[in-house]
């Protein structure tokens, strides 16, 4: 698995991404170290001799190439801000890239802001102005929000220390692996397009319901089970089942019934991918505010929260 931390400069990619590396025993690359030495100059220099943005954003594209076309299984990769995003889609794609955004209060950031010199070099015992810092914060939060969107995954660090911070990204990764990255991708999108839109004003919970049916695959039938999402106006807990539906979300996601052992073992592997999502998800924050159950329908309803 390849993991790419993203976030603004001074956020936190490259110390927490080395402690993660060196927590799961994988192997770290920096993508501005990498710049650096792969056009053999600095920072300031490669830069300056682009254009305009999206031809240092190309450059970086190159080197994220470069690294995952000779880096390991097991990676982490610190990227720098990158507006373009075309500059490393496609390879992300092609190489299965599991991108994370850090995020962190702008006061927060603005605090651990550094200042290097024309080589690169961190100015040691730098001090700033601190509402300057944060004005400037603010600004790359803004400027590259939607970039970041993109990526869907973020975490949140909330003033967490680096050490923390990284014992957090590490279960977040190994959790990851667990319910398999493409499941992820799938069930994150399907979350994210219901969480995007705008929910009804009763709307207090939402209830994944698991079912058995049958699909049609090429031709062939085949037992799958099912996920249905219902929107709720309260849970009882004395009586999972009696609610009434504020809405119901028209697309299922359908797992083949042959991948898991049984109703259990795939009731799990669903609330692990719920699990994930409360802890990177797009929408996170929508999805924290609403009461969540799952259940196997005629069966038992755990509410989670």
């Amino acid at each position: 698995m390849i993991v790419a931390l993203f976030g603004i400069t001074c956020v936190g990619k490259t110390t927490i991404g080395k402690i993660v590396s060196e927590k799961l025993g994988w192997e770290f690359y920096d993508l501005d170290e990498e710049l650096k030495k792969y056009y053999n100059d600095t920072i300031t220099n490669i830069q300056d001799s682009c254009f305009n943005r999206h031809e240092y954003d190309g450059k970086k594209g190159t080197v994220l190439k470069y690294i995952l076309d000779r880096c390991g299984t097991n990676t982490i990769i610190a990227v720098s801000p990158i507006y373009y995003t075309r500059s490393y889609k496609t390879i992300f794609k092609k190489r299965n890239v599991f991108p994370i955004v850090l995020q962190d209060e702008p006061e927060n950031i603005a605090r651990r802001m550094i200042e290097t010199d024309d080589e690169d070099n961190i100015i040691e015992n730098y001090v700033g102005d601190f509402k300057e810092d944060l004005r400037d914060v603010k600004y790359f939060i803004s400027y590259y929000k939607n970039a970041h969107k993109l990526l869907g995954n973020k975490y949140d660090i909330d003033g967490k220390s680096a050490d923390e911070s990284a014992r957090q990204i590490s279960e977040i990764i190994q959790n990851a692996i667990k319910v398999k990255v493409d499941e992820y991708k799938h069930f994150s999108s399907w979350l994210d397009e219901i969480l995007e839109a705008k929910l009804p004003e009763e709307l207090v919970a939402i209830s994944f319901n698991l079912h058995e049916s049958i699909f049609c695959y090429e031709e062939d039938e085949q037992e799958s089970y099912d996920v249905e999402l219902i929107g709720l106006d309260s849970l009882d807990k004395q009586d999972s089942w009696d609610y009434d539906e504020v809405t119901t979300w028209e697309y299922l996601l359908s797992y083949p019934c042959k991948n898991y052992k049984d109703e259990d073992e795939f009731s799990n592997f669903i609330l692990d991918m719920i699990n994930l999502y409360f802890s990177i998800g797009q929408w996170k924050e929508t999805f924290e505010k609403l009461q969540i159950s799952i259940g196997l329908v005629d069966g038992n309803v755990n509410i989670l929260k």
